[in-house]
C-alpha cells in the first residue's frame, strides 16, 4: 500500500529542489550578464531577479507546508 503522505513530502522536496535550481540558474544568468561587455537591459536583469522572489516566495510556502504535513504525522 502506498503512504500518501510520504509520497507528497517527497513530491514537496522534488519542487523545493527544482526551485533551488532555477535560483541557481536565474542568478548566473544575472552575474553573466553583469560582467558581460555586451549591454544587457536592466529590464532583463529585473525580469530574472523578479523570477528569483516569486521562486524563493513559492519556496516559503512549500516549506511551511511541508511542516505542517510533516507535523500530521
Amino acid at each position: 500500500m502506498v503512504d500518501f503522505a510520504e509520497v507528497s513530502v517527497c513530491d514537496y522536496k522534488k519542487q523545493i529542489n527544482k526551485n533551488n535550481t532555477l535560483i541557481g540558474e536565474y542568478q548566473s544568468e544575472i552575474i553573466k550578464a553583469q560582467k558581460s561587455e555586451q549591454g544587457h537591459s536592466n529590464s532583463d536583469i529585473m525580469k530574472l531577479k523578479q523570477k528569483i522572489v516569486v521562486l524563493n516566495n513559492e519556496n516559503k510556502k512549500l516549506k511551511n507546508d511541508l511542516k505542517q504535513l510533516n507535523s500530521l504525522k
